[in-house]
């Protein structure tokens, strides 16, 4: 799947691609996946950032791990970044704004029954999977 956020790349990772789908579709900001200047020796290191946030987080694949599993570290290492960078740029630490309780908490990343999912953490209820928010 070809990105338009991913710099010099021509796909993202396959575990990256439901939660740049995602905030990219849904939020008020933009996920910005580029390689290092200077590559790791796997040659496969990434910096995932926030558009117009300081900052950035390092991916590297796990190859070893079950793609759900790469896909819920992942998920869920990205939303935690977004809400950091959004109150930086302005906006509420809610997203994905759970729709049970407005205004008061996001969802959150969770696995289950084997796939990856948002989720109210206080009732538990699942909304959409991840990957799947706006439509």
């Amino acid at each position: 799947m070809s990105h338009p956020t991913v710099g010099a790349m021509t796909e993202l990772p396959e575990e990256l691609q439901p939660i740049v789908h995602d905030v990219n579709r849904c939020s008020p900001v933009r996920v910005v996946v580029r390689e290092p200047p200077v590559r790791d020796r796997s040659g496969s290191a990434l910096w995932v950032r926030v558009a117009g946030a300081s900052g950035a987080i390092g991916f590297v694949p796990q190859p070893g791990a079950a793609l759900v599993e790469r896909t819920f570290t992942q998920a869920d290492q990205v939303h935690d970044w977004v809400l950091e960078c959004l109150p930086e740029l302005g906006f509420p630490a809610v997203w994905p704004e759970c729709p049970e309780h407005p205004g008061t908490h996001p969802l959150g990343v969770v696995l289950r029954d084997g796939v990856v999912v948002w989720a109210c953490p206080r009732s538990g209820t699942v909304h959409a999977r991840v990957g799947g928010l706006g439509g």
